[in-house]
């Protein structure tokens, strides 16, 4: 008995020190966890203040970083005669970094760190969850410096292991929600089938209402211009199969208005490529809806994706001078598409089953709808806020 309740004490500083070691073994990376608790009852361990940080010293963010991370065994699913977990992160932070050399960027971590996962859990994880996470672009080194957020980043992956045994394909969901520069709104759902060697999913998202102006410091260290006024939305598709793929995206922008550049400090070709966007954002816009908008239709393999570059210009022609471009998902993408796109044999269960499951496109419609009868959904001070919500022949 001595010896049981010893072990049980030590138990949450073994599993420390084993962390620890497992996440430093991450290339150019190292781990660091504050503490462990033990809840055997549920057969779960937390890790408290967890990061994975960048081992040059050059990068002042941590890659990853969560007050706390809970590992459990869904113990329900025994019922389905599967033995699997489920990882919850709480307040999750990830800094994509962007610097002039590699020692001061972290854009990507080495495929391996999957593997570091699956030994500190070696269950399968069949539910993935963050809570009210943050995603960052950042670079120190731009003028102005840049920091793009995506705030109250919410994820649910479920049934990752089809241990309900809903379909052969496509038996896993993602959907996740989030708040682009503090005031937009982010939404996304996809299908997924996590057995397939090569991507097979259906997804569809939106993006809208968002404050250009709150953009101004990436448009300035990159394009060399600012926004005086603007909303974007983009509404995007995308099926894929055995490396084949077919999709859609569809950028909208309304009431843009690019100041005009009479400052002294700003060179001449910042002056002439400001008086460029500002002149092609008023000309080809339809002027009815005061928006500017195209639809840019892809296709292809992941090694090999082709557009029609034509086919953009009259998409803009079109939205410019026949009839606006509708801000809504279409709803046209989906894996038959890209078997006919492509020629790949997609075994999807088409008829019955696949008829009775909603679409990526219409789960994305509903959540949006739902989140703005709760109030979840705060609209800004956008004056075609009404207008693209509204009906839009």
């Amino acid at each position: 008995m001595v010896g049981l309740v010893t072990l049980r004490l030590a138990l949450p500083h073994i599993v420390r020190n084993y962390v620890n070691r497992t996440l430093s073994r991450i290339p150019d990376y190292r781990g660091e966890v504050g503490d462990i608790d033990i809840h055997l009852w549920r057969g779960a361990y937390t890790i408290h203040d967890a990061k994975v940080v960048r081992t040059s010293g050059k990068v002042p963010v941590p890659f990853f970083s969560a007050p706390l991370v809970d590992l459990s065994v869904q113990w329900r699913e025994l019922f389905h005669r599967a033995l699997v977990g489920n990882i919850q992160i709480h307040r999750a932070k990830l800094n994509f970094v962007k610097g002039p050399t590699k020692e001061t960027s972290q854009t990507r971590v080495d495929s391996s760190w999957q593997d570091r996962v699956k030994e500190l859990f070696p269950l399968r994880i069949n539910r993935f969850e963050i809570i009210d996470g943050q995603a960052h672009y950042r670079d120190f080194h731009s003028q102005p410096p840049v920091d793009v957020v995506i705030d109250r980043v919410q994820v649910v992956a479920r049934n990752l292991t089809n241990s309900l045994k809903l379909s052969k394909t496509l038996a896993a969901s993602i959907d996740a929600d989030g708040q682009p520069l503090g005031n937009a709104n982010l939404t996304l759902h996809v299908d997924i089938d996590p057995y397939q060697e090569k991507p097979t999913f259906n997804a569809a998202a939106e993006l809208t209402h968002v404050d250009l102006t709150r953009f101004n410091d990436f448009a300035m260290a990159y394009g060399g211009f600012d926004f005086q006024s603007g909303w974007l939305s983009i509404y995007t598709e995308l099926a894929a199969a055995k490396g084949k793929f077919v999709g859609y995206v569809k950028p909208l922008v309304t009431d843009l208005e690019i100041p005009d550049w009479k400052e002294e400090h700003e060179n001449f070709l910042q002056r002439i490529w400001g008086v460029l966007v500002g002149v092609t954002a008023k000309v080809f816009r339809n002027h009815p809806k005061d928006r500017f908008a195209t639809r840019i239709d892809y296709t292809g393999s992941w090694d090999d994706p082709r557009y029609s570059m034509w086919e953009i210009v009259g998409q803009v022609l079109k939205n410019t001078f026949i009839k606006a471009i509708p801000p809504r998902l279409e709803g046209d993408v989906n894996l038959g598409e890209a078997q006919r796109q492509n020629g790949v044999e997609v075994k999807e269960a088409h008829g019955s089953e696949a008829e009775k499951r909603n679409t990526a496109a219409d789960i994305v419609r509903k959540r949006v709808a739902e989140k703005k009868s709760k109030g979840e959904i705060i609209l800004p001070e956008d004056p075609n806020a009404d207008r693209e919500g509204a009906k839009d022949e």
